[in-house]
């Protein structure tokens, strides 16, 4: 049997459920008390061991750096699922594939924004219109490389009746085959 591994002392901190990392951040904030100690994390970490979670003052003070930016990250993070919930809802059941492109990028750059703190408004106007000339870009290749497909296919298309009209027009006229050949070239037309 394998045994298990050890858990590093900052991911014990970094995985509790998110209302208790709140509170642990929330106690490490906390004010001075009356007589003007503050909670330290060598307070913090008997204060966490009455809680039952086992750790450090190094991996607290680990966490205490990195909450406020894993928080605005979630928040972001759920910002920008609302973003796009709230985008497909919009367009119901009539979603093409580029449109979801589009929505994903779209969601991308709201998350990116509000994960930034990019409040200036002028700001998110200029990289909203970034983003929407480079989706109008990405389909636009969409849209021209669909094109070349069809007009292949209308080519061949074109040939295979061709030949077919050429072999029709042979003494003897349509023969079973030649018939069953051009019904074929119908259903792809």
């Amino acid at each position: 049997m394998k045994p298990s591994k050890k858990t590093r002392p900052e991911a014990v901190l970094k995985n509790l459920p998110d209302e208790f990392q709140a509170e642990i951040y929330a106690w490490l904030r906390m004010p001075p008390d009356k007589d003007g100690t503050r909670h330290s994390y060598e307070a913090g970490v008997a204060w966490l061991a009455t809680k039952g979670v086992a750790t450090s003052k190094t991996p607290l003070h680990e966490f205490f750096q990195w909450y406020p930016t894993a928080l605005k990250l979630r928040e972001a993070r759920n910002f920008g699922q609302t973003f796009q919930d709230e985008r497909l809802k919009l367009f119901g059941g009539d979603i093409t594939p580029e449109r979801l492109e589009q929505i994903r990028a779209e969601t991308q750059l709201m998350f990116e924004l509000r994960a930034a703190g990019a409040d200036d408004q002028e700001f998110y106007a200029e990289m909203r219109k970034l983003a929407v000339a480079d989706a109008k870009i990405a389909l636009a290749k969409g849209d021209a490389a669909r094109d070349d497909r069809r007009i292949a296919l209308l080519e061949k298309k074109a040939a295979l009746v061709d030949q077919l009209k050429a072999e029709s027009a042979k003494p003897g006229g349509i023969t079973p085959e030649v018939l069953a050949r051009i019904e074929e070239a119908a259903k792809l037309l």
